[in-house]
């Protein structure tokens, strides 16, 4: 699922088998900026107690680990369609 809502919510494409984002009209390595494509474009949803409002919804930017852009990234034979460059056009 993350990789689908990243693929969907940022300029991403596959240029020659790598990942790259087209951002201010150029051209960016997935290396530099995966991280924070995450962080602006996916996040998680949390119950806050708001005191006498009673209960509402906060949304925050969701904090991607090392293993998770690993598996984003990593090519696993049995689920190969899970990966980010996958799911992104051809540049």
């Amino acid at each position: 699922m993350l990789a689908e809502a990243i693929a969907k919510s940022a300029n991403l494409f596959n240029q020659g088998g790598r990942l790259v984002w087209l951002h201010e009209g150029e051209l960016r390595p997935r290396e530099d900026v995966l991280g924070e494509l995450i962080r602006r474009h996916v996040v998680t949803k949390h119950p806050v107690h708001r005191g006498a409002k009673g209960w509402g919804v906060e949304y925050r930017p969701f904090e991607p680990d090392e293993k998770t852009i690993r598996a984003l990234l990593t090519e696993m034979p049995s689920v190969r369609s899970l990966r980010l460059i996958d799911r992104v056009a051809k540049a």
